[in-house]
């Protein structure tokens, strides 16, 4: 009878112990955010993190075999080939490592920041960079075989068909080169920028666009078969199979399309965007979102199996090994859960790494519109100077981020916005007009002719103080540092030009200036052997009707930078307030006031935090006008 007992209570008890598929099984934590996707050999998993480390952790029971620590954030996601792993960094390097121990065996350096995901094949390493080139390197040396230069940053990632590497590139392109040299097969113009990264499958390039769109090419001549609109940007990257693609948008959704006609077979919405990119396993479809859970889905009906809450926002894509899942979180943690028993044939993307910066502000666009009809405006992000003076390591994000929330937020048609990267003298004057000549300048010409009520300037990178008038000067990409009064833009020069578009009939103009002019900066000071000099920035824009102005910094601190969100600290707290977290009142209007309060405390408590220094900016114009309406 005691022998019963005890059976029944031990069975009774295995069966409250099994495990079923979504369970947990074990998690690993880093020091940072995990939004590279993983990949896994033998019973090895690897990944990235934000806090510079490679991982490597065993699938059994996440116990670390080893870490390999790069010289800055790991975004791409991490390939294993022939017992070496490969990935890049934002240290601008690209590494192979011996996958077993992680010694490093090679690195070699191109000229930006890696987001992209190594793609291995025939003893070559195909790679894209920042510096807008797609690489292939030798795999034994790290040795460059070829490179192919377009005209935008490569954030997607590369994949193979038929002797032929496919990829997206930020000025909107899809690319088809030949695998063996590099040459330029076929090239298609999308309407957007492309982080996705393409999937071929049956002679089809499937490739998803900011442009909302699906895409599905011809694999072989480039041509469009077909192309589907979702809800907001696209940043996943799609999976074809059996006779679907499925694919994540920014609208919260992950979409199930015919692969031959694109039409939709199904939706499931989640509570916020949707940019990892899906697997296939098993008659299923796992995939992130930012609404923090993990998703298991039959991929014929839609309808959800399981789901899995975490503590953040998810953006790594999962791997599978021995009916396991894995994936990685914004929590800082790399999970693992029971994905059932079977588990085989795993479908993957061609796995992008993540737009950086992947902050807050990054990831979550409001919506709203500005509190005037007609605006536009001019966004210049200044980076890459001349030898000698440090580069603005953020300025192209937060450039291009502004440039988002004026389309997104403030309503502003993208028609209507001047954006440059890296503007040298030539440029600032041609667009701010020169001391004696504005009329002619392009900010006059473009407000005049939308019939502008406001407009809109933002510039993030160096100001610089002249040596002998002790007056601020926006530093252009062109700038000789021991000659700032002749090859800077005087700040003088922009405050008087800019009050005279109320003649254009301009009712406001916002200035925005991530720059400081002490001659310090964030990477260092900008002219040797000199103390930082306090640049006069009082203007007269800033006391006209006309004029908002707000300015990173007073005296003779410099603007900090946000390193762990890939941001100004200055531009990444403006946008924090602009999105909502400013709204003192809750509702949905932000005011002068608002965000004066809110950034007079955000800012120089942060930059203390990180870098125990108080960074001060001003915001100057009348309390109680409305910047921004929120939806």
């Amino acid at each position: 009878m005691n022998r019963i007992i005890i059976t029944i209570i031990l069975a009774f008890s295995a069966g409250l112990l099994s495990a079923k598929p979504g369970d947990f099984v074990w998690r690993f934590k880093t020091m940072n955010w995990v939004s590279s996707s993983p990949c896994v050999w033998e019973d090895f998993v690897y990944f990235g993190g934000i806090d510079h480390n490679l991982y490597c952790v065993s699938s059994k029971n996440g116990k670390l075999r080893w870490k390999f620590s790069a010289g800055d954030k790991i975004y791409s996601s991490p390939t294993v080939w022939q017992g070496k792993v490969f990935f890049g960094g934002t240290d601008r390097n690209l590494y192979c490592l011996d996958a077993k121990t992680g010694a490093m065996v090679w690195t070699t350096g191109v000229k930006d920041t890696i987001i992209s995901s190594p793609y291995v094949y025939d003893n070559k390493v195909y790679v894209g960079s920042w510096d807008n080139r797609m690489y292939c390197f030798d795999t034994e040396y790290g040795d460059e075989i070829w490179s192919y230069k377009t005209a935008g940053q490569i954030f997607s990632s590369p994949c193979l068909w038929n002797n032929r590497i496919y990829f997206g590139g930020m000025d909107g392109y899809v690319y088809c080169l030949n695998a063996s040299d590099g040459s330029e097969v076929w090239k298609y113009q999308t309407g957007g920028e492309v982080y996705s990264s393409p999937f071929v499958s049956g002679g089809k390039v499937y490739v998803g666009s900011k442009d909302f769109h699906l895409y599905c090419i011809d694999a072989s001549k480039g041509t469009m078969l077909w192309k589907f609109k979702t809800g907001d940007e696209i940043i996943s990257s799609p999976v074809a199979y059996a006779g679907k693609v499925f694919i994540g948008s920014g609208d919260s959704n992950l979409y199930a399309l015919n692969s031959d006609t694109g039409e939709l077979k199904w939706k499931f919405r989640t509570y916020k965007p949707v940019l990892s990119s899906p697997v296939i396993a098993n008659g299923s479809v796992y995939f992130g979102s930012q609404d923090r859970f993990f998703y298991c889905m039959n991929m014929e009906t839609g309808k959800v199996i399981w789901q899995y809450g975490t503590d953040n926002m998810l953006f790594s894509s999962a791997c599978f090994y021995n009916d396991k899942v894995m994936f990685g979180g914004l929590d800082y943690n790399f999970y693992c859960l029971d994905a059932g028993p079977g588990i085989s044939g795993a479908v993957y993307p061609s796995i992008s790494g993540m737009d950086s910066p992947l902050s807050e502000t990054a990831m979550n666009i409001p919506e709203g519109k500005s509190p005037y009809s007609s605006p536009v405006a001019v966004v210049i992000g200044n980076k890459d100077y001349q030898p000698g003076i440090p580069p603005v390591q953020f300025a192209l994000n937060d450039a291009k981020l502004m440039k988002q929330y004026l389309i997104k937020t403030f309503g502003i048609d993208e028609k209507n916005i001047l954006y440059r990267e890296n503007a040298d003298l030539t440029e600032f004057i041609d667009i701010f007009g020169a001391a004696d000549s504005f009329e002619t300048s392009q900010v006059y010409k473009l407000a005049k002719s939308k019939n502008a009520d406001a407009v809109y300037i933002y510039y993030s990178g160096h100001g610089i103080p002249g040596l002998s008038d002790k007056k601020g000067y926006l530093a252009p990409v062109s700038l000789k540092k021991f000659n700032p009064e002749a090859t800077g833009y005087a700040l003088d020069t922009l405050y008087r030009n800019l009050t005279k578009l109320k003649d254009a009939g301009v009712k406001k103009v916002v200035l925005i200036l991530d720059s400081c002019f002490s001659g310090d900066s964030a990477a260092g000071m900008l002219i040797d052997n000199v103390s930082p000099i306090m640049a006069k920035v009082q203007n007269e824009l800033a006391a006209a009707e006309i004029g908002t102005v707000f300015l990173a910094t007073t005296g003779d601190s410099y603007a900090a930078w946000y390193k762990d969100m890939g941001q100004g600290l200055f531009t990444y707290f403006l946008l924090r307030g602009l999105g909502g977290d400013a709204d003192a009142d809750k509702n949905k209007t932000i005011t002068l006031a608002e965000m004066q309060e809110y950034m007079g405390k955000a800012v120089p408590e942060q930059s203390m935090l990180l870098l125990n220094f108080r960074q001060i900016p001003q915001v100057s114009g009348k309390p109680g006008e409305v910047i921004i309406n929120l939806k």
